[in-house]
């Protein structure tokens, strides 16, 4: 406004020289150039030059929703290079890794499984956040232990005025987020989400002889606070709770499995003339809990993760360098996964041990601009991780180069090294919490990564249209992998240490991406290309096997079109290749046994996954601040059924293969909401 009131005291000065011209020799003057005042609308997501990516929350609301919902991670999966293995997998899998070797958090607290119901949706409600950051790797030295990517979401940090709230309603869930000003310096933000599934959508958790119920909550709180304007204190808390049921009427079986995650952080920034103070307090935590009950014989697992974490770190500007500094110390206690099985003819149990460890961190960095268009970022940091009687220490340099060869042309060239002291062992790919999570130690040794990228970002003149595209190549080592099955396991003598194996892994690719942002109509296409493979000595000495997280193509479409005010219209399409498993090629019953002969380690593909999405909002007459809207949303358009995996079984009076589809043929979903 005050620019805008010197931009008109200005044309009008100069207007009355026209009419009425001054004395030059009682006052001197000089022409001004035109000068122009506009503003740009934000894009829905942006790329910044070193490769993060910032998503407004605001912006999912017209694109299609699940289950009623504009749900953060699954459009994530939309972006190339980020990728789920199918419908019902959990996590997201960045460049070909796992989704534990990806750091998501937030407000600075770990969340080890942020999703729901199979995968199906997350635990984000979007309602209570205002944005979502993507770094797949180019990290810094301040990124804490992990191979993969960071995902933070950021909840809202804004002080309010008056109270609001944002109340979404569906077929299948209830969301809302409710805003309190609790003083001038203070407020308060609280949101709560849960399913009622069963309700309406029981006959699609029906197939012949199985049935499912589910159930879940989310809920988060949100403290902004600021006392001065040099000093900034949120604290936020984050509960998530499920709880899965299913039974068969071939077996006579009763199974439930429950899981939740909590999650608190402390948030202190301090302004102090050119330096910046963060300081960020969180814990951490994961627990599931399987019930199984089959002919009589009644099984119960368990297993969970805790992690309390500090972290301090500066930013500060020092001539033409800008440093960055800081320490972090993590604490893991960690109970790996423990079974009790009792029965007509059976009693075993598996008592595994408690698990601690100790994550010490110091790193600094810098950037410094080396010429007019090259820029160099640069640091290193140093871990020490202790267990009962054993240390692992680690010096990780980490570089980004950014070259602006045009004003609207960037290349970007990274190496880093990265390592991880937990490990997640994967007994499903089926979307299941029976996942659980173990420390390094004598036996098993840290991960390890060497990762190179280089990427390209261009865009047009008024940034109407963007392309990036990056190669990235990844050396991992001490990789671990679940071969035997959940009922191995089980078997009296075994243990889940006899079943994993250990050994190196490279995963390599290209990303690309067109992008158009424009008032109307904007979307994107995505394209990866990449391999994803892993060496264990225990298989083969030298043979090289595609990892369950492979995807060798991987296409996907986005689009939003605003037709006017009230009506807007979104869709997006996914093609990618099958999931990598390790097909049964032959059949034999010896001493009235069934046995199987399996081909080559993970050496078949299921079919290809596909699915089209589409969606339309319409927005309401705003008044008197009250704003509403319908979206409704058709998931899986042409009812086609993904393949989530295939075995040998019994089909139509012989043994052969057998598919496990996705439950879903079409789903449509209809969500009011409501904000004022």
């Amino acid at each position: 406004m005050k620019q805008c009131q010197t931009l008109i005291f200005l044309i009008l000065f100069h207007c009355t020289q026209l009419v009425f011209p001054l004395n030059k020799d009682t006052l001197s003057h000089k022409t001004i150039k035109e000068v122009i005042i506009s503003t740009e609308k934000p894009t829905a997501f942006h790329i910044e030059n070193k490769g993060r990516i910032y998503w407004d929350i605001k912006s999912l609301e017209s694109l299609p929703h699940l289950f009623g919902s504009a749900d953060p991670i699954r459009f994530l999966q939309l972006l190339p290079g980020v990728s789920t293995n199918n419908d019902y997998s959990s996590g997201l899998h960045i460049q070909g890794c796992e989704s534990s070797q990806t750091l998501t958090d937030i407000g600075g607290a770990s969340i080890f499984n942020a999703s729901h119901l199979l995968g199906l949706f997350s635990t984000i409600n979007n309602s209570h956040f205002r944005g979502m950051s993507l770094t797949k790797n180019r990290h810094d030295a301040s990124f804490g232990n992990r191979l993969g990517g960071n995902l933070s979401f950021y909840p809202i940090d804004s002080l309010a005025a008056c109270p609001h709230l944002n109340l979404t309603i569906s077929m299948i869930e209830s969301s809302g987020t409710l805003t309190l000003p609790t003083s001038k310096k203070s407020t308060l933000y609280i949101s709560g989400r849960g399913s009622y599934l069963n309700l309406f959508y029981k006959n699609l958790l029906k197939t012949e002889d199985e049935n499912f119920k589910y159930g879940m909550q989310d809920y988060n709180a949100t403290l902004i606070y600021h006392p001065s304007t040099t000093d900034k204190i949120n604290m936020h808390l984050f509960y998530s709770n499920d709880g899965f049921g299913y039974s068969s009427n071939e077996y006579m079986d009763d199974n439930k499995i429950t899981w939740n995650n909590v999650a608190a952080s402390v948030n202190h920034t301090k302004f102090m003339n050119n330096v910046v103070l963060q300081q960020n307090l969180s814990f951490s935590s994961y627990k599931d809990h399987i019930n199984l009950n089959l002919n009589e014989v009644n099984t119960n697992m368990n297993a969970s993760i805790c992690q309390i974490n500090y972290k301090n770190n500066a930013e500060w500007n020092k001539g033409r360098i800008k440093w960055k500094g800081g320490i972090e110390y993590t604490y893991y206690h960690i109970h790996p996964l423990c079974y009790e099985i009792q029965g007509s003819f059976i009693n075993n149990s598996l008592k595994a041990s408690t698990e601690q460890g100790h994550d010490a961190n110091i790193f600094a960095g810098m950037t410094r601009s080396l010429s007019k268009r090259i820029e160099l970022d640069a640091g290193f940091r140093f871990s020490l991780y202790y267990i009962p009687n054993k240390f692992y220490t680690f010096l990780e340099p980490r570089i980004t180069l950014l070259w602006q060869i045009k004003n609207n042309h960037e290349l970007t060239l990274h190496y880093g090294i990265y390592h991880q002291n937990i490990h997640q062992i994967t007994l499903s790919n089926g979307g299941l919490p029976i996942d659980y999570w173990i420390s390094s130690s004598q036996n098993y040794g840290p991960q390890l990564a060497h990762s190179t990228s280089l990427g390209y970002h261009t865009f047009s003149e008024n940034r109407t249209y963007e392309l990036s595209a990056e190669i990235y190549f990844k050396h991992l080592s001490n990789q671990k992998e679940f071969y035997g099955s959940i009922l191995d396991v089980m078997q009296k003598g075994n243990t889940a240490d006899d079943f994993i194996l250990q050994g190196k892994g490279i995963n390599y690719g290209i990303d690309v991406m067109v992008k158009r942002n424009g008032k109307h109509l904007s979307g994107w296409i995505g394209y990866s290309w990449g391999k994803s493979l892993r060496q264990f000595p225990q298989l083969h000495p030298t043979q090289w096997f595609y990892s369950d997280f492979d995807r060798r193509h991987d296409l996907t479409l986005a689009a939003n079109y605003k037709l006017n005010e009230y009506w807007s219209f979104g869709g997006d399409f996914v093609f990618a290749t099958g999931t990598p498993y390790t097909a049964s090629e032959n059949i034999y019953i010896i001493n009235n046994n069934l046995v199987n002969e399996y081909g080559t380690y993970n050496g078949s593909n299921l079919p290809p996954n596909h699915r089209l999405d589409v969606s339309a909002t319409f927005h309401f007459k705003e008044r008197k601040r009250i704003k509403h809207s319908l979206n409704f949303s058709v998931y899986n358009v042409y009812a086609h059924r993904n393949v989530l995996f295939e075995y040998m079984g019994y089909k139509k009076g012989y043994y052969g293969k057998k598919s496990v589809y996705s439950l879903c043929r079409i789903l449509p979903s209809l969500g009011y909401t409501l904000k004022f």
